[in-house]
């Protein structure tokens, strides 16, 4: 199979996209006309957190900021922070960075990433692709599991 190609189908087209990568397509907690379209509440919502960790996205980006390679990007931007905040001895700003990775993935990540998964495990035939959706979904759920390990201690 050609990835090249298969990816073109399920997620950038030409034509009916199998499996959109944005994460106002997969929310199921918007009103019923709303449901399925981009640029929702929750784009605005990802937008307004990524000007809150100081991460401007690049002047020739020409896609929805509700992306999912931009949503794993600010994940592994905060990271990157909280690493960095550590090594300078600054605890303040490592909880911070923290936090707002236990908010982003607990508000935006959670709530779509198993249904764009199954989606792309559904329409494709390719080893590839179903890997990266299970890896995805594995990815999400350790995450949350290894966040909520964290807050009940």
């Amino acid at each position: 199979m050609d990835l090249e190609k298969e990816y073109l189908r399920l997620f950038v087209g030409p034509g009916h996209v199998k499996c959109p990568p944005y994460e106002s397509i997969y929310r199921k907690d918007r009103p019923i006309l709303e449901k399925g379209l981009v640029m929702g509440p929750s784009t605005a919502d990802v937008r307004r957190r990524y000007a809150e960790a100081d991460l401007v996205l690049a002047k020739n980006f020409n896609d929805l900021p509700d992306h999912i390679a931009v949503e794993m990007e600010f994940m592994h931007f905060l990271c990157t922070e909280e690493l960095r905040a550590l090594e300078e001895g600054d605890p303040q700003e490592s909880v911070k960075r923290r936090k707002m990775q236990q908010e982003f993935l607990r508000e935006h990540l959670e709530p779509w990433i198993d249904g764009f998964a199954e989606c792309i495990l559904r329409s494709t035939s390719s080893s590839f692709h179903k890997s990266a959706a299970n890896l995805l979904k594995t990815f999400v759920k350790s995450e949350s599991e290894h966040f909520q390990g964290c807050s009940s201690h």
